[in-house]
């Protein structure tokens, strides 16, 4: 009797398991357990440049810029891509106005394309951009956020990483204020020699990225120069010229870089249901 009383402890502690086992089941496809996070909607941000012609300084946090509601276009497509397409971006002070049409490129979601067209004023001289007037020339330069070696970090592949390890997705600030200086190329005619020879440009944001679970990540920007050409009149004498400017910062595409932790890949890109860690990291900067 008593081992069939035992054999019977045995079965109801089974049975008591089995049923456990499928309430954490049933509960986790309830919270959505490791299911795929969404990336954010496709972004493009403009940083215009605006240039007193006269003497080559900028003028853009003292004049009024139109064109583009909050400097900004965002995807609303449910597939949260971005096509290409183009937008004009107006600066005003003084009464003078300069316009420069600014053309974009397609782009996926989960990244974010920023911008930094020139807009020239002046009295005496009208600054037009020609159609295409911005051309990528060169290679693109990649740089990486400043992930410092140190708890929370891993060093993989050559560089360092800033890591998640957790079951939820993460968020973090990606930052960049890059600043250069446009070269003048081109012949310009005696009427027209004060045009500015070097100008001051900027290229800045911040924008909130995501990563999924057990990853290891940073912040990737990609910076394209490009020419910038215009047709230069003198509205006295009616003289035309064209010039180019090199704007070495012209395009920086910024994304999440992000890869499994060794030994993690089978969680790698999932998380929670419940929504982004509590416990985000902090922001990541453009590395010096």
């Amino acid at each position: 009797m008593k081992k069939i009383k035992f054999f019977n402890g045995i079965s109801a502690t089974f049975a008591l398991a089995a049923v456990a086992l499928a309430t954490t089941f049933t509960s986790c496809e309830k919270e959505e357990f490791n299911v795929n996070f969404e990336p954010n909607p496709a972004k493009v941000v403009f940083t215009p440049n605006v240039i007193d012609a006269e003497t080559g300084s900028s003028v853009t946090a003292t004049v009024n810029i139109e064109g583009v509601e909050g400097l900004e276009i965002v995807s609303k497509k449910t597939d949260k891509s971005l096509d290409a397409g183009e937008v004009t971006i107006t600066a005003t002070a003084n009464g003078i106005s300069g316009s420069v049409k600014v053309s974009y490129p397609a782009v996926a979601a989960g990244q974010i394309v920023s911008i930094s067209p020139v807009i020239f004023l002046s009295a005496d001289l009208e600054f037009v951009p020609e159609e295409g007037s911005a051309v990528n020339v060169g290679e693109p330069k990649v740089r990486y956020g400043n992930a410092i070696a140190g708890e929370g970090t891993l060093d993989h592949a050559g560089k360092v990483w800033n890591t998640n390890r957790n079951d939820f997705v993460t968020s973090f600030d990606a930052s960049w204020n890059l600043t250069d200086t446009a070269v003048k190329g081109g012949a310009t005619s005696k009427a027209l020699v004060n045009i500015p020879a070097v100008i001051n440009v900027q290229n800045e944001g911040k924008e909130t990225l995501k990563v999924g679970a057990w990853c290891m990540y940073n912040a990737k920007y990609t910076i394209q120069p490009a020419n910038l050409k215009y047709k230069v009149t003198s509205k006295v004498s009616g003289e035309t010229t064209e010039v180019l400017y090199y704007n070495p910062i012209y395009t920086v595409t910024v994304v999440a870089d992000q890869m499994a932790i060794p030994g993690h890949e089978h969680a790698f890109g999932h998380g929670h249901g419940h929504g982004d860690n509590p416990n985000a990291g902090g922001g990541i900067s453009l590395a010096d």
